[in-house]
């Protein structure tokens, strides 16, 4: 099935392959190819058990379409164009972020300031915000210790325990303050415990850069005194 498809495009390289119905009536594989020169990640050919060519995705040379499906998933992730492409996404990644987080703090800000503060949504906003990264870490925690079917529930049972501490405690200062203390501790426990469950066989770079990053988020969530805006989620 590969050289039928390498038969009339040398280029093309397997990149994923699909058995659906194996063994059955029905049989079909799936051969995901790339060929060089197109945006999209792979074209899909496909064929029945006995190898009999039925057609392909026409995510490469197929109709305006087509070509646009194929091309979504390397745009969505920034698949192409090599690293300053990727650079590119993780700043404009990170702007949205940033964007998005100041805008509502700069509201609440300026609700306080105008002697009509919000002070419940205050607590909520720092709960959402930082409780983020906090049950995101544990789930990362679950893992690398636990079954895969416990991470979702882990995840989710520290971002609801992460809105119940705004029961708690006085100001959505307190909250962001002991949720961004928690992220930044738990970020470390997280790259230490990667770097003691795969570093004898992590075999990509892109692992310890990976660890660098989130030791700089864990560095960067690290709550500093008498800075940001009173009474919000820095």
């Amino acid at each position: 099935m590969i050289r039928h498809v390498q038969s009339t495009k040398p280029d093309a390289e397997v990149v994923t392959i699909f058995v659906q119905h194996a063994a059955k009536i029905g049989q079909v594989v799936s051969l995901g190819m790339r060929t060089p020169g197109h945006l999209a990640l792979f074209n899909a050919y496909y064929f029945k058990g006995d190898g009999t060519p039925l057609g392909d995705g026409g995510l490469e040379a197929g109709s305006f379409g087509q070509q646009i499906l194929g091309a979504i998933q390397p745009l969505h992730f920034g698949w192409f164009g090599g690293l300053p492409v990727k650079i590119i996404y993780g700043l404009l990644g990170l702007a949205l972020t940033i964007v998005t987080h100041t805008g509502v703090t700069i509201w609440l800000a300026r609700r306080r300031d105008k002697g009509r503060p919000a002070e419940r949504w205050e607590w909520i906003w720092a709960a959402v915000s930082w409780g983020q990264p906090f049950a995101l870490a544990v789930a990362v925690l679950a893992s690398l210790l636990l079954t895969e079917r416990a991470i979702l529930p882990i995840y989710l049972i520290c971002a609801i325990s992460a809105l119940l501490l705004t029961l708690k405690l006085p100001s959505g200062e307190s909250t962001s303050r002991i949720l961004r203390s928690a992220s930044a501790a738990l970020l470390c426990a997280v790259v230490a415990m990667h770097a003691y469950v795969w570093a004898a066989q992590a075999a990509d770079m892109m692992a310890w850069g990976v660890s660098a990053a989130l030791s700089f988020a864990a560095l960067a969530f690290a709550p500093v005194r008498n800075a940001g805006i009173k009474g919000l989620s820095r």
